[in-house]
């Protein structure tokens, strides 16, 4: 799945993110959180007293947590991408010459 809304952080076709349930849900950390039902990664921000949700994208506007259902999952702590795609032996070959 592509996530436009992060796509500063560069989120691509089968990323694979990693979220930590036991740190503590601070701002400015990345988050994954079920806003109304639908699960999304975004940053958590404090303007005042309001909390936010911010996408990397500038172009998507923060979503405030106030006026909507949330369930925090966890913190984004890593995020695993494929960087080189093989096929069969020759591509098996070229994978161990890089190791």
């Amino acid at each position: 799945m592509y996530y436009n809304a992060n796509i500063a952080d560069v989120l691509l076709n089968e990323t694979k993110l990693l979220a930590n349930r036991s740190l503590g849900v601070l701002p400015g950390r990345v988050i994954v959180i079920a806003v109304d039902g639908d699960l999304t990664v975004k940053r958590l921000e404090l303007v005042g007293l309001r909390a936010y949700l911010r996408a990397s994208n500038p172009a998507y506007r923060p979503i405030p947590l106030e006026e909507c259902e949330s369930h925090v999952w966890g913190v984004a702590t890593y995020v695993l991408q494929v960087l080189y795609r093989y096929g069969g032996i020759g591509g098996l070959q070229q994978l161990l010459c890089l190791l």
